[in-house]
């Protein structure tokens, strides 16, 4: 599974920026996660907003 996050800041100061995940919808493959994350982006840059998508693998269960 993949959380959709995107990293948005108002400047180039790191103090400006704030992370942002997508918790009302987990993708079950990469592709649909990146999909969504790019489409995020690019309407963050269209209002002078600075943006970086990622897609974050979430594992279940346990590690022994």
């Amino acid at each position: 599974m993949w959380l959709a996050m995107i990293l948005v800041c108002a400047n180039p100061a790191a103090v400006s920026c704030i992370v942002y995940a997508n918790t009302q919808k987990v993708f079950y493959e990469e592709s649909a996660c990146n999909e969504e994350v790019s489409e995020v982006q690019k309407s963050l840059a269209s209002r002078n907003l600075y943006a970086v998508p990622y897609c974050f693998k979430v594992t279940t269960g346990t590690s022994t």
